[in-house]
């Protein structure tokens, strides 16, 4: 094991991009939750929970805005022409844009007339545009990220989500200076930062991929007719992924009250690492693979399990240091949050056996039955969340998401653990033709190969006057 740790960790592509994912989100993560600090010292709990619930469902809509794009990214652009690359990065973006700008407004206007958690965001007021641009700025961000995995430098995210939140953070601390802090100034605060990321990655985008400006219409045009079959089937497995990923926030802020959900946006944050270790190992595995035609199991088996074994790491430790980790957000939230954090962690080694099995499908490009399991996990994790928060609150919810994460990680565990069909075995030593010839035979049968060549070779010599084609022979050499 030592010896396979030490060939994964070697692989620079993988660890690249997998580091580049971490760093990105341990810089996000970091920040953020000095965010939620300054939020939790200058707005009341219940406007935590309401600023928390408009941030998650950003998440949520940029996601769908994105439309699995980012996937369709990863798989297509390193076997694109140079032409066909800057094109398809271009509807990429600007379709992420565009549909998530749509999807927040009108989800802004719809969840607005709930009031409670979604109050703040409600159509017209200054909260819904900001909310609405929030979610198209995303989408935008969502996109670009996954499309430099592969084209351009996988570091650029780690950069350009650091001046982002770094912003986020200065506009806040400003707001609180001059007691102008609210939820509507706390969001405008928050999509400012998403807004100087995205402006990063248009130029870093412009700069690394082929070509200059923007492409022709019709360019633009090709390239949807070529590549929207394939859209749509990443778009189906993201949507299906959403509803149980980015969705759950929202769905707990509608599920519980403002001060449960509270509660549960600062466990979520504290658990986001964790969370990250498989996603990013996955996305890294799947990016590494684009373009490749044959699938390595025993590699992907040994990837499976230094992500497990970082995970279980991950989970342990928020286990044992939850109340510290609560201790920064207020004595509140440490009496009524540990538990929640700790039960949120357990989820953390379960990802392991979902993402990557995710990842094995998509670089298999068996996609219909990869969206029918992705539907089927949506459909239970929903339910089963549903069900424990009518009965017990916001840690029934948790329950039940748990219960039906380990379903899914049962069956992905079936096929993880299985050599597909047509899969070659590497051979052993062991079983490779051994031939009962000794050490003097073979010495002998390469000394006659080398003798019957000498044999065949033409006559050496020098022509004879008056015989054309006849020459005369000499003392061959060696």
């Amino acid at each position: 094991m030592p010896r396979q740790l030490a060939g994964l960790l070697a692989d620079r592509r993988l660890t690249g991009i997998a580091s580049a994912i971490l760093g990105s989100n341990v810089i996000t993560s970091a920040l953020g939750v000095v965010f939620w600090m300054l939020s939790a010292q200058g707005l009341a709990p219940a406007s935590v929970g309401q600023l928390g619930a408009a941030t998650a469902a950003m998440g949520l809509i940029g996601s769908l805005g994105a439309m699995g794009l980012g996937p369709l990214l990863i798989s297509e652009l390193p076997g694109a022409r140079p032409d066909e690359q800057r094109s398809l990065f271009t509807v990429g973006v600007l379709s992420a844009l565009v549909l998530g700008a749509l999807l927040g407004g009108g989800f802004g206007a719809a969840a607005g007339a709930w009031q409670g958690a979604w109050e703040p965001i409600a159509a017209p007021g200054a909260g819904w545009w900001w909310f609405a641009a929030g979610c198209a700025l995303t989408g935008l961000s969502m996109v670009f990220d996954q499309a430099m995995l592969v084209v351009g430098n996988p570091r650029t995210q780690v950069w350009r989500n650091l001046v982002a939140s770094v912003w986020k953070l200065v506009a806040l601390a400003l707001a609180m200076v001059v007691s102008m802090a609210d939820v509507t100034v706390a969001l405008a605060a928050w999509v400012s930062g998403l807004a100087v990321g995205a402006v990063l990655a248009l130029v870093a985008g412009a700069r690394r991929l082929p070509g200059d400006g923007l492409p022709s219409m019709s360019r633009l045009r090709a390239t949807v007719s070529t590549f929207w079959r394939a859209s749509l089937a990443h778009c189906g497995i993201n949507y299906a992924l959403t509803v149980t990923g980015m969705a759950m926030p929202p769905l707990i802020a509608f599920l519980v009250t403002p001060e449960d959900n509270a509660l549960y946006t600062t466990a979520r944050l504290a658990t986001m690492l964790g969370f990250m270790i498989p996603y990013a190992v996955s996305i890294s595995v799947f990016a590494r693979a684009a373009g490749n035609t044959d699938v390595d199991h025993d590699y992907l088996g040994k990837v499976f399990w230094l992500s497990l074994g970082l995970s279980l790491i991950m989970c342990i430790g928020v286990v044992i240091v939850a109340p510290l980790v609560l201790w920064f957000f207020g004595s509140t939230y440490v009496e009524s949050g540990t538990i929640v954090l700790r039960v949120m962690s357990l989820a953390g080694p379960l990802l392991v056996f979902k993402d990557q099995f995710i990842a094995r499908r998509r670089i298999e490009r068996r996609l219909d039955s990869l969206l029918a399991y992705v539907i089927a996990g949506g459909i239970a994790e929903v339910a089963f969340m549903v069900v424990g928060a009518g009965a017990y609150g916001l840690l029934g919810a948790l329950v039940g998401w748990l219960i039906a994460m380990t379903f899914e990680a049962l069956y992905a565990a079936l096929f993880l653990f299985r050599r597909p069909n047509g899969a070659v075995e590497p051979a052993r030593q062991d079983d490779l033709p051994q031939d009962d010839l000794t050490h003097d035979d073979l010495t002998q049968d390469v000394r006659s190969q080398v003798e019957r060549l000498q044999d065949d070779r033409p006559i050496e010599g020098r022509p004879v006057e008056g015989r054309p084609g006849e020459v005369e022979p000499v003392a061959r050499r060696g």
